[in-house]
């Protein structure tokens, strides 16, 4: 498809995991944050944080989100349908645990407020602080927060990423490298509302560099193999659909044969290619959750012999090429409510995408 695509990362601003921002930066034409305009102004506050995130925006691959700018633009019809939106999933999930009783609140800035009535109520409810025990209520950038219960922040900051992404002008997917945000944006919690979609894995397949490699490194290979990059990245786009749209047991086992020797082709490729400028890679892994075509497909997989990895999910490749523990996997995913997907990815197939084999903190 046309067009920049963004990653937009979550939950917390500042991106500490070096593998997240070269996995994404390479297979991703930018990158982003959701930073308060307040704290992005003091930007030496993220020189000290993030390197790597300075040399990105300088080189305008990386974007920050201002959600201030979002609830000015929206006005009070986009503030009032957040708000409710937050009460309702935030309500679904309390009905399950009670999350007043965790005890464990982290910090989030107050300019990421995006009602005013929003942590007024959370206040009411416990899951609130403006002070925690002997810490002040301003962050290492000097600017005001207030300690939210921990779930209760993931599930906001996935809300709040979910509304820029949509309202953005460009074409953005949030992204995160924490399973629980993923599960607190889409999981299943409610069996009377269940919606099934499709999970693909790519475990330990996707060539990516190593934490080490100067990022200037990436940026130049990208400019030199843009085309190469594309291709790959519309090539896991296609086994995508086409692995969401089996209607019989035969269409899963040509898939798997005529996949396995093509997929290993264009994972050494671009591996070969990085080696050429002399990036030191290793293999990532990602998950994706899409639309399903076809409702009875993971039966339809079930019964055409596909190895059972875990609970209803199954290895279409495995061991492919050299790469003895790489793997194209799929599952169920249920959702507890429709996506309401951004109209601009209608060509692509991913609703939500997520880094495997790291762990974010909420902030």
């Amino acid at each position: 498809m046309t067009g920049r695509r963004t990653a937009l990362y979550y939950p917390n601003s500042i991106i500490t995991n070096k593998s997240w921002i070269r996995q994404s930066i390479l297979f991703w034409d930018e990158i982003g944050s959701i930073i308060p305009e307040n704290v992005w102004e003091e930007h030496i506050y993220f020189e000290l944080e993030n390197e790597d995130i300075n040399i990105l925006h300088e080189e305008k691959a990386f974007r920050p989100f201002h959600p201030e700018k979002l609830r000015s633009r929206g006005g009070s019809v986009l503030q009032d349908k957040f708000y409710s939106e937050f009460f309702d999933r935030l309500d679904c999930y309390n009905e399950l645990f009670d999350l007043s009783a965790n005890g464990s609140y982290v910090p989030v800035y107050e300019s990421k407020e995006m009602h005013g009535k929003i942590f007024p109520e959370l206040e009411k409810r416990n899951l609130l602080q403006k002070k925690l025990g002997g810490n002040i209520s301003v962050s290492e950038s000097g600017k005001p927060v207030i300690f939210i219960e921990e779930n209760t922040a993931d599930i906001y900051m996935s809300l709040l990423a979910e509304y820029l992404a949509t309202n953005d002008s460009k074409i953005t997917i949030p992204l995160t490298d924490n399973e629980t945000s993923l599960n607190h944006a889409y999981a299943k919690i409610d069996e009377s509302d269940k919606q099934t979609r499709a999970k693909i894995i790519y475990e330990n397949i996707l060539p990516i560099p190593k934490d080490e490699v100067d990022i200037h490194q990436i940026l130049d290979f990208k400019k030199g193999y843009q085309s190469d990059l594309i291709k790959f990245r519309q090539y896991l786009d296609t086994i995508a659909i086409e692995a969401t749209s089996f209607s019989t047991p035969k269409e899963v086992i040509d898939f798997s044969i005529r996949q396995e020797e093509k997929i290993a082709e264009e994972v050494n490729y671009l591996e070969e290619s990085m080696k050429e400028l002399k990036i030191e890679t290793i293999y990532g892994s990602a998950q994706a959750i899409l639309d399903v075509k076809q409702t009875e497909w993971l039966g339809i997989i079930a019964g055409s012999g596909a190895f059972a990895t875990g609970s209803e999910e199954y290895a279409l490749l495995a061991g492919i090429g050299l790469l003895i523990s790489a793997t194209v996997k799929v599952g169920n995913y249920l959702s507890k409510r429709d996506i309401q997907r951004n109209e601009k990815l209608r060509d692509s197939p991913y609703s939500y995408l997520y880094q495997m084999k790291q762990h974010g903190i909420t902030c």
